[in-house]
């Protein structure tokens, strides 16, 4: 049997059609091979949205259910009434899934570095490596248990020049040093994607069935008003919300408007750090432009508002696609948290662990989860009230060719979300993991890297409803 076709695989409705505004609505997906025979097992990647372009401009995301027989099921929620657009799309079948599963044990990233000593200078290469799983001899080591655990910063030793004389480590994001590596990595599974026979078989819309359904009713649903304040460990409904008019209706949890006096007296005598890369600056841009009355810079690193006593800073996670300095790697995400010692306990703490780590094996990033949550747990046992939000990962562009989208596969993206939740939402662990993953896949244009503002503004309010009304059990105190 051959691999799940887009072509020929096909979904239909199940509902009766006289769908009304608050009905669910369900899709049957039978997914077929190039030979119209019905799959026997799951393990497909499947995308789903349901949208409206105008009259009301709305959208929403389905949720998928794998039953591992070849077929699944699409849930949506019907938001609102007119007519809606169906996309269904196959990202990568089960046996693409399962290399990439694969191809996620093992470190893709390498970093060259300079070693310097008066006027003589080398270069050499650098990588994270995991004890237990890889061995080495004759290397650089930089490690930080703290924060990676079993895993290290490691560079190749040249003769002559000791550890300690490394200046600087720099990645290079130019695509065809990308695409070399992933041709090595990908030898002899490329018709696992399509390359070797030039059908490209990523990302495919699912053209047999219906492209439309129309809704009936009137106006668009409103959540219930006894949601709770987001925070952790909450219930996912069959439907995270949807979009309308440019607006993120949540039915998880309350969503509060960004108003400034609201969102002042909240962050009063506050510190706030965020902990993570530059989609979580773009956060810092939202609260600080909103509380300062004016436009913040894009590259903001610390802001302070007087009239509220409150401080905002933002630190770039360390070890990240880019440059790296011999100093960073002892300035870690947990060496900051475990710095935050005011009695006061005045704290917010944002952290994110995303498109920077896509390229990073699965044992080394799971470290890196855990013991971000360890140094947080450390936190909480002396600053029990202090809020500690880890935001999610979304689908994001592939702008350049065949051999990047499975480089930064969105599937290895929605794994390493998965990895967190299960790290994260757990009992006893009063950490919000707050996830975007629905709203960014829904939003009315191409997911990237750095969504619109727009939609950063949704993110930032579900983090609000959080930092702004938390509550404490008391067995989740000094857990």
């Amino acid at each position: 049997m051959g691999t799940t076709s887009a072509e020929k695989s096909y979904y239909k409705l199940l509902n009766p059609t006289d769908i009304k505004v608050g009905d669910i609505i369900q899709f049957a997906i039978t997914a077929q091979d190039a030979n119209e025979r019905k799959r026997v097992g799951g393990g497909d990647f499947w995308v789903a949205t349901l949208s409206s372009e105008k009259n009301p401009k709305a959208s929403t995301a389905g949720k998928i259910v794998d039953y591992d027989n070849g077929t699944y099921s699409v849930y949506f929620v019907a938001a609102w009434n007119g007519f809606a657009k169906v996309q269904i799309s196959l990202v990568h079948h089960a046996d693409a899934t399962s290399f990439l599963d694969t191809l996620w044990e093992t470190p893709r990233v390498e970093w060259t570095a300079s070693y310097n000593i008066g006027n003589k200078k080398v270069d050499t290469s650098c990588f994270t490596l995991t004890s237990g799983i890889s061995t080495w001899n004759n290397m650089c080591e930089y490690p930080n248990p703290k924060a990676l655990g079993k895993t290290s910063f490691m560079c190749e030793k040249r003769n002559g020049f000791p550890c300690s004389s490394l200046t600087r480590a720099s990645i290079s994001t130019n695509p065809k040093k990308i695409i070399v590596n992933i041709k090595r990595l990908l030898k002899g599974h490329d018709d696992l994607f399509g390359i070797s026979n030039g059908s490209w078989k990523v990302n495919k819309r699912l053209v047999s069935g219906p492209k439309q359904i129309e809704i009936k009713g009137h106006g668009h649903l409103v959540p219930p008003i006894d949601l709770p304040y987001c925070g952790p460990n909450l219930e996912r409904p069959i439907s995270d919300g949807y979009w309308h008019d440019g607006s993120w209706t949540s039915f998880k949890c309350k969503k509060p408007s960004l108003d400034i006096q609201y969102v002042g007296e909240c962050m009063r005598n506050k510190e706030i750090h965020l902990l993570g890369d530059s989609t979580l600056r773009q956060w810092g841009k939202v609260l600080a432009s909103l509380m300062s009355g004016h436009d913040i810079d894009d590259q903001i690193v610390k802001h302070h508002v007087k009239a509220y006593n409150f401080t905002l800073t933002f630190h770039f996670h360390q070890v990240r696609i880019g440059k790296i300095y011999p100093t960073d790697l002892n300035q870690y995400e947990v060496d900051v948290i475990k710095s935050l010692r005011n009695p006061e306990c005045n704290y917010v703490i944002v952290f994110d662990a995303g498109f920077h780590y896509v390229q990073w094996s699965r044992e080394a990033y799971k470290d890196r989860l855990l013991h971000l949550r360890a140094a947080s747990m450390e936190l909480l046992a002396r600053c029990p009230a202090v809020p500690i939000i880890f935001k999610g990962l979304h689908p994001r562009d592939h702008p350049y060719d065949v051999y990047i989208n499975v480089a930064i596969s969105d599937y290895i993206i929605h794994e390493m979300l998965q990895l967190a939740r299960n790290i994260f939402n757990q009992p006893g662990i009063q950490i919000y993991l707050l996830d975007t993953w629905d709203l960014a896949l829904s939003y009315p244009a191409p997911n990237k890297v750095h969504m619109p503002y727009t939609e950063k503004d949704e993110e930032v309010a579900m983090f609000l409803s959080y930092a702004c009304h938390m509550k404490r059990t008391k067995s989740s105190i000094g857990t």
